[in-house]
C-alpha cells in the first residue's frame, strides 16, 4: 500500500535497528499492551511480527512497517487484526517513532491501512481502541471521522495501573474515500 508519502509492507527482520528505536522508549510504549523492550525482546517480538502477513479469515493479523517513500526509513508500523468474519469487524492499531511524531504520518498511514482494508468488501465495521488518556490518538481517529461509541467503555488493567480503554468505529458505508 502506497500514498505520496508513505508504503505499508510486511515487517522485515532486517526492521530490528528501527522498531528498537521506538518500542525501547517508554513514552512510546505507555498507552500500548506491550511493555518497554530491549534489543533481545524487540527481535523476539519481530520474528513472530514479521511472519503475519495474511488478512483473509478470522483471527488473522497483519504487521505492517510504515516506510518514508523518499529514504526507505521506517518509522513505525500499522497493525490489524480480521476480528469477526460473522460481524465483518476488523481492528486497527499504530505506533509511531515520535521523531516523526506531528507530520501526519501516521493519519496517512491509517487512512492507507483502512481505506485497503475496507476496499476488500469483507470488512464493513473497523474499530481503534485507545487508551483514554492518549489525546494524539484520539484526535487521529476523530480526524478520521471515526465515531467514538459511547458505551464501550472499559477498565483494563495496564502494567499495573487501571486505563479506561475508548472504542471508536468507522462503518464502510461512512468512511470517507468510499462516499
Amino acid at each position: 500500500m502506497t500514498s505520496e508519502r508513505l508504503l505499508l509492507r510486511p515487517l522485515r527482520l532486517t526492521d530490528l535497528d528501527a522498531l528498537v528505536q521506538y518500542q525501547s522508549n517508554p513514552s512510546v510504549v505507555r498507552y500500548l499492551p506491550w511493555p518497554v523492550r530491549d534489543r533481545e525482546a524487540v527481535d523476539k517480538a519481530l520474528a513472530v511480527a514479521a511472519t503475519r502477513t495474511r488478512f483473509a479469515a478470522e483471527g488473522d493479523y497483519l504487521a505492517l512497517a510504515i516506510e518514508l517513500r523518499a529514504t526507505g526509513d521506517v518509522i513505525g508500523q500499522m497493525n490489524a487484526m480480521y476480528r469477526s468474519e460473522l460481524e465483518q469487524h476488523a481492528e486497527v492499531g499504530f505506533v509511531l517513532n515520535p521523531r516523526f511524531g506531528g507530520l501526519g504520518y501516521a493519519t496517512e498511514a491509517t487512512r492507507l491501512l483502512v481505506d485497503a482494508i475496507l476496499t476488500t468488501g469483507a470488512i464493513r465495521r473497523i474499530t481503534m481502541r485507545i487508551d483514554a488518556r492518549h489525546e494524539r490518538s484520539i484526535a487521529l481517529a476523530e480526524r478520521l471521522a471515526f465515531q467514538h461509541e459511547q458505551d464501550s467503555r472499559v477498565v483494563e488493567e495496564s502494567k499495573g495501573e487501571l486505563a479506561e480503554i475508548l472504542t471508536y468505529t468507522m462503518r464502510a458505508d461512512d468512511w470517507p474515500e468510499h462516499s
